[in-house]
């Protein structure tokens, strides 16, 4: 009936058919099967099979007739033409019994031939499938297997005007292979319209025959549907989370998500929004005293519970299709009860349960911590126990409710179980029809709740599964099959452990060996899909009419069980300093098992291990003892053997009896370590020298923690304090690493990277998505403390560089890491450190460029691998996205936002990579670019100035810290021509219609970045409120008393926001005299001379001219000259607004998102200048007066034509040789021709000299030559492509 099921994607293999969809289709095909019998001619055959397709789903897709192609499916959109549609599947059909038509036997038939050519001559990444049908069979291929055959070098190529005839039989004869050719055939003839009748009579039996059939019908109609036909979905994330299910989520919970400060964080609803009857309110009424963060940290622990339960629940079902659900308010009356399933059955082996609990003996012991009382939960700590919690209160239901009821309110309980029992939480493969068809909520979307609830206050970012899947096979590929068993796998920012899982799938495709009877292997495909294990032979889904399984589908969950329970238990080690995300990873690793447990012979449910052992809590940055100092060798053989027996116990008493063991072992090791550390003994040694010259001055407080000393002298002797500065930063260390009880020890914490000696060996593999924050947002004393220690803390580091210089020494030999980060650091000045370390070290850099990896962050990511030995070659590319415009990207579905990098990243290939030379990577910004992008630039390094030879400063504009209430937006006043009237952004905010009066001199004009265009005329649209003078050139503060007096009219505006004013940056001016400065007042002297301002952000360059003492905001810089430099501003303005300078920021800058580059200090200083000429400085600089000129009285096309002539002189300036071999070299003949634009005549003189000047360079025979030419030149020609 069908061959090759497996051409279902598992994501949709697995779900289930909404009923009356499935009896709709039902209905078709039986009328399908009526006309089959009379279809004489091939058109006949159309419109039933275009009715039946439509029966699964296509009523928003054209199905028709295209060009010379019988059938295609399109989709309609409103500006749906035929002649512009994009083809998502090919259907060629043939007349029954045909001669064309393939066999099983024969694909070298026409049939086959058409589909070839129609993928040649209509393909594109659109086109999904192709099909060939003589209506009683049906071939279904993927467009990639004909993809594959096309690409053969034996398949013709054919001009545009051959004969479609002659190409078929071209393709026919070219002795194509077609022995790997994959397909799913559907033969009609074997169902009969009273077996659907049957079927459709008795949908939900379990009688041998009538479940067979169905399962055939089932996956017919899958096949044909445009959920597998057109992929929907194909590409999606799976573990991307419903948002209808997320927010309805929340609102059960009590809080609501909001962007603050630029991060989306979980807060609790407003006073006048909450519910009593929220999970949190409830938390609250139980315990007035919490704060939020540990009440939702509560909820949290609930919350994983009750969705483990519900995976539990559909799991018992798939393997009990008579198993009676729980998770219901018939079942859990109230919140005692929940309690009572959590700590009472869950945790408590079946023999061991107190009898009341009789209705709760069909659910099985899962020994997993989860159900252990946490702290907040034990009586003598008393925070919650949510037996306490009130069952009777109502929670008013979400507005967007997924229940279908008319009921407003539901008891808090009774809610969520409706709630979580209208989702799919693990389709009973049994029955593929349900009543309704439900929103699938896969297990791992776990690992994305925590993320979105907790993970962005850390940093920390849910990682897609397309980057998990890639980081996990690239980082697996480099180890030999025979060493993956014993491979040591560590995440060090562990999140929510979705990078572990993707390493666990990982290893079980490549170990899983399954096995029939009598010991013999069977030949099964296992794969990955969508981050899941996926055996696409269904038997494993199959289950006997009773319910029970085949041997083979118990082969099959017994192995694939038992391999990930060894990998977790021996292979995986994972670390987080937050202990929810811990939590949720070690939850995700326990469902990982859980999809696969199983009864045993003796009727027994498959328990967990206890791998909370392997996923610690800690700071992975700090430790107090260095790696390689010595542990005592019986300890560490002790230690490692109580691992290995608390993983397999099962014996509470004997699991706390370990824990307190390891426990009493550790705590030894600190001891005799925290006497011997390198940092104790050089204190030792260096206090026991000081105080016998100066006695204890200056250390009173801690030397005797170190020495005894009797005796020293009573006064110090000249230059103690340098002597002592040393041995007080040495005192702080040991003192903050003794008090940060997160600091992680990682030879006590994994014994099993321990040699037999004890000394540590290291892992295998690290891999990582580590946290990304900016020095900023770390606590000062670990961010001074981290620069003391890691040589990447440099500058204005980001946390991310300190794990990569942290670990890197964690590898053993032969061992690699994969993190994914940003790729800021390889150019960027705080990057410095970092490149140093890693340059020989680094083997493959993917990065994404300006594309936005995560959905809720605007972080610039890369994939990055290095390798424990020194590497010869870095492999390098960068993902480009196809440019769409705001309207095609605002179409694009939320799910399918990542195919086209999803598919980059599956189709990489070691000849798309870049290599280039280790030993070419120091400490100087990296440039990862294509050979012949890497040539020009190095040319343009031969120039023999660089910008910071030439401007002495390049500063950013004034730092308010509060745009909102010191820029004003102002209107003069007739009457008073020393006052505006102004308003700000603040008072628009808060609706303030009160009118505020400031005196002019009080405020400064300032320009915002969208405010400077290239060439532009500066026009300010705001002022900005300057409480500065100036004394001596130098700015200085005006006293409160000052402005009182001096300007009372703009004093009462600073009154009025006081409270505004002193609370910038989280109330740092709070008790601050000078409460409405700017907090960070720099570069305040730059602003009143000539000098050139760019945007900080541009898309190309964006710079123009300022002679009239402008000031501006952050987003803009100002570049001043050194005195000495005295070639004109234009000059320089005309080099730096050229394609050149175009280039070199796109190849050598950092690129954000929408395509925009930094044009800042430590971008600009390195481009390459050539050395001013006269003759060169006379020209730019002319050309420049009239540009500046014609843009500021919009003259565009006479702007437009000197642009492009400054272009190609610029280009003379870089490139003289090759410009005047190819006559292209332009300064001589407009040094001879140009005249100045003379200031000082009229305006229509300008106009006049403008005109002149614009009919020159367009007649100019020279000029318009070099203007077409220089394009052939190779430099400019690869300038202009890769602008």
């Amino acid at each position: 009936m069908i061959k090759n099921r497996h051409f279902l994607r598992n994501s949709y293999s697995n779900s289930t058919i909404a009923e009356a969809n499935f009896l709709r289709f039902l209905d078709e095909l039986k009328i399908y099967l009526k006309a089959l019998k009379n279809i004489q001619l091939e058109e006949n055959g159309k419109v039933i099979l275009r009715n039946l397709l439509n029966s699964t789903g296509f009523q928003n897709y054209k199905i028709e007739t295209y060009k010379n192609i019988d059938l295609v499916i399109y989709q309609v959109s409103e500006n749906s033409e035929q002649q512009n549609i994009t083809i998502e599947t090919i259907i060629e059909t043939k007349k029954p019994n045909s001669s064309e038509m393939i066999t099983d036997d024969n694909f070298l038939k026409k049939s086959f031939a058409q589909i070839c050519y129609y993928f040649v001559e209509f393909g594109s990444s659109s086109l999904k499938h192709l099909i060939i049908t003589d209506y009683k069979t049906l071939y279904l291929f993927k467009a990639g297997e004909i993809e594959k055959i096309t690409k053969q070098n034996s398949f013709p190529k054919w001009r545009k005007t051959a004969n479609t005839e002659t190409i078929y039989k071209d393709i026919l004869k070219s002795n194509l292979d077609l022995s790997n050719l994959k397909y799913t055939k559907i033969d009609f003839t074997q169902f009969s319209i009273s077996q659907i009748d049957e079927v459709a009579l008795h949908l939900y039996s379990k009688h041998h025959n009538i479940f067979t059939i169905k399962r055939n019908l089932t996956a017919i109609y899958k096949l044909l549907s445009p959920k597998n036909l057109l992929e929907i979905d194909a590409e999606k994330d799976m573990n991307s989370l419903d948002e209808k299910f997320y927010q309805e989520l929340l609102h059960i919970f009590g809080v609501e998500e909001k962007t603050i400060d630029g991060v989306q964080k979980i807060v609790r609803k407003e006073k006048d929004e909450r519910d009593f009857g929220s999970f949190l309110e409830l938390t609250f009424l139980e315990n007035p005293d919490l704060d939020f963060e540990t009440a939702f940290g509560i909820n949290i622990v609930w919350l994983n519970r009750i969705l483990f339960l519900k995976l539990l629940e559909a799991r018992l079902v798939f393997m009990h299709p008579n198993f009676s659900k729980f998770m219901n308010i018939e079942t859990i009356p109230d919140f005692q009860t929940l309690e009572t399933l959590f700590f009472e059955v869950m945790a408590v082996e079946i023999p061991d349960r107190k009898a009341h609990l009789k209705k709760f003996e069909k659910i099985p012991y899962i020994n997993s911590s989860l159900f252990e009382r946490k702290n907040f939960e034990e009586k003598k700590v008393g925070l919650c126990e949510i037996r306490n919690l009130n069952s009777n209160l109502e929670l008013e239901l979400y507005e967007k409710t997924v229940l279908d009821t008319n009921r407003k309110k539901l008891k808090t309980l009774e809610y969520l179980f409706q709630f979580l029992n209208s989702y799919d939480f693990g389709s009973n493969k049994y029955d593929e029809i349900a009543k309704i068809d439900k929103t699938l909520i896969k297990s791992s979307v776990l690992g994305l709740i925590f993320e979105k609830v907790n993970g962005y206050k850390d940093g920390s970012h849910f990682t897609p599964s397309f980057i998990t899947t890639k980081l996990a096979k690239d980082s697996l590929d480099k180890f030999p099959q025979e060493k993956l068993k014993n491979i040591k796998v560590l995440d060090p920012a562990v999140g929510s452990g979705h990078i572990l899982v993707s390493i666990l799938n990982e290893l079980v495709v490549r170990q899983a060996e399954i096995y029939g009877r009598f010991g013999k292997k069977r030949d099964l495909t296992i794969d990955i899909e969508n981050d899941e294990i996926f055996i696409p032979d269904d038997v494993q889904y199959i289950q006997n009419p009773d319910g029970s399984f085949p041997e083979i589908a118990e082969n099959i969950q017994f192995e694939i069980f038992h391999l990930k329970k060894r990998i977790i238990e021996n292979n995986l080690f994972g670390v987080d300093i937050n202990p929810k995300s811990v939590e949720i990873a070690r939850l995700r690793l326990w469902i990982e098992l859980l999809k696969w447990s199983y009864y045993d012979e003796n009727g027994k449910f498959t328990t967990l291990p206890n791998i909370d052992i392997n996923i610690k809590v800690g700071n992975s940055l700090l430790s107090r003892f260095e790696i390689d100092e010595k542990l005592e060798k019986k300890k560490t053989g002790e230690l490692l053997n109580l691992v290995k027996e608390y993983i397999k116990t099962k014996d509470k008493t004997r699991k706390k009896e370990i824990e307190k063991k390891i426990k009493e072992i550790k705590s030894g090791f600190v001891k005799r370590l925290g006497r011997n550390s390198k940092d104790v003994k050089n204190i030792i040694k260096k206090l026991d020298k000081y105080i016998d010259l100066h006695g204890i001055t200056g250390v009173e407080e801690f030397y005797s923690k170190y020495v005894e000393k009797l005796f020293y002298p009573d006064k110090p002797k000249k230059g103690y304090k340098k002597e002592l500065k040393q041995i007080l930063e040495l005192h702080k260390k040991i003192k903050f690493l003794e008090n940060m009880p997160e600091s992680f020890e990682w030879r006590f914490e994994f014994p099993e990277v321990l040699d037999k000696k004890g000394d540590f060996i290291g892992f295998d593999l690290i891999v990582a998505n580590p946290p990304y924050i900016r020095i900023q947002g770390l606590d000062k004393d670990k961010s001074e403390y981290y620069k003391k220690i890691f040589k990447s803390a440099v500058g204005n580091y980001d946390i991310y560089v300190l794990f990569v210089e942290k670990f890197l020494p964690f590898l053993k030999d032969g061992g690699n890491m994969n993190f994914i980060m940003p790729h800021k650091w390889i150019n960027s000045s705080f990057g410095k450190g970092l490149r140093t370390i890693v340059n020989h070290n680094i083997s493959q850099f993917i990065s994404f460029g300006e594309y936005l990896i995560f959905d809720n962050a605007m972080t610039y990511t890369s994939l990055l691998m290095l390798h424990k030995e020194k590497q010869e070659n870095l492999k390098y590319i960068e993902f480009v996205e196809t440019p769409k415009t705001k309207e095609e990207r605002q179409e694009i579905p939320k799910e399918e936002k990542h195919d086209e990098v999803s598919q980059f990243l599956q189709n990489l290939k070691d000849d798309d990579f870049i290599n280039i030379k280790t030993e070419k990577l120091g400490s100087e910004p990296w440039i990862f670019k294509k050979p012949e992008i890497m040539k020009i630039l190095a040319k343009l390094e031969k120039q023999p100035l660089r910008v910071s030879d030439v401007f002495e400063r390049i500063f950013q504009g004034i730092a308010t810290s509060g745009d909102d209430i010191y820029l004003l937006e102002c209107s003069e006043i007739v009457e008073n021509e020393n006052c505006l009237e102004c308003f700000s952004k603040e008072m628009t905010k808060r609706k303030i219609e009160k009118t505020f009066i400031f005196e002019k001199e009080f405020l400064k004009p300032i320009l915002k970045g969208n405010d400077v265009h290239r060439y532009g005329k500066l026009k300010n649209r705001f002022f900005v409120i300057f409480p500065y003078k100036f004394v001596n050139g130098k700015a200085e503060l005006f006293s409160e008393n000052e402005i009182s007096e001096k300007f009372p009219e703009a004093y009462k505006y600073l009154k009025f926001f006081e409270k505004d004013f002193r609370g910038r940056e989280k109330g740092r001016l709070k008790n601050d005299e000078f409460w409405f400065k700017y907090i960070y007042p720099k570069n305040l002297n730059y602003f009143e001379q000539p000098k050139i301002i760019t945007p900080q952000l541009s898309l190309k360059s964006q710079l123009t001219f300022d002679d009239k003492n402008n000031y501006f905001n952050t987003g803009n810089y100002g570049l001043i000259k050194y005195p000495e430099i005295k070639t004109d501003y234009k000059y320089f303005l005309a080099i730096l607004n050229s394609k050149i300078m175009w280039f070199f920021i796109k190849n050598t800058g950092y690129v954000l998102n929408g395509g925009y580059f930094y044009y800042k200090t430590n971008y600009l200083n390195p481009f390459p200048l050539p050395a001013p000429t006269p003759e060169a400085e006379q020209v730019l600089t002319i050309l420049v007066d009239f540009i500046l000129f014609a843009k500021e009285h919009n003259f565009e096309k006479e702007a437009q034509l000197i642009e492009s002539v400054i272009d190609i002189v610029v280009f003379g300036l870089y490139f003289e040789d090759k410009m005047k071999e190819a006559n292209c070299y332009i300064l001589p003949r407009l040094s001879k021709t140009l005249q100045p634009l003379k200031k000082n005549s009229s305006f229509a003189e300008k106009v006049k000299q403008l005109k002149t000047l614009y009919n020159f360079l367009l007649k100019d025979n020279q000029i318009q030559n070099s203007l077409i030419y220089s394009y052939l030149i190779d430099e400019v020609k690869i300038i202009n492509e890769h602008l």
